[in-house]
């Protein structure tokens, strides 16, 4: 919020236990590191002047703040408390994957009819093949033995 870079330290936990492993020593101070981070404006906020730019990043966390009012937090103490490799109490259930990503519902759906018409299309094509009658298979599909290129 006030536009200065920050500096922290970063344990590089990975190669700690690695020396232990090799029954090396291995406290925090050798895998230490100092790292510094410079922060720019958001692209939104880019073009603001600086004072203008920080009221508007305050406002987002007050928002931000406003959401969460009533919310419990564990706190770092109960955090730090918990087994790193238990598992939650709790899995959401799993749904499997939309045939379809889309922007959008109507776009979703309109895939979803376009592919069943598709389908129904190439399967009345398949049993005129088999049945030794001329077939038109829909464009962009695999007909038996090669490629239907699409049409546009």
């Amino acid at each position: 919020m006030t536009g200065e870079s920050l500096e922290g330290i970063w344990i590089d936990r990975t190669e700690q236990y690695r020396a232990g492993e090799r029954k090396e020593p291995n406290p925090d101070s050798l895998f230490a590191s100092t790292h510094r981070r410079e922060f720019s404006p958001l692209p939104c906020c880019d073009e603001l002047p600086a004072p203008r730019r920080l009221a508007r990043v305050r406002a987002i966390l007050r928002e931000i703040e406003k959401r969460a009012e009533g919310m419990t937090v564990l706190g770092m103490k109960a955090i730090c408390e918990q087994d790193p490799h238990d598992r939650p109490a709790s899995r959401r259930r799993r749904t499997p994957a939309p045939r379809f990503h889309a922007v959008a519902p109507r776009v979703r759906r309109a895939l979803e009819i376009g592919y069943h018409l598709m389908r129904i299309a190439y399967c009345q094509a398949f049993e005129d093949w088999r049945a030794g009658k001329p077939a038109e298979f829909p464009s962009g599909c695999f007909a038996p033995g090669r490629f239907v290129p699409l049409r546009l």
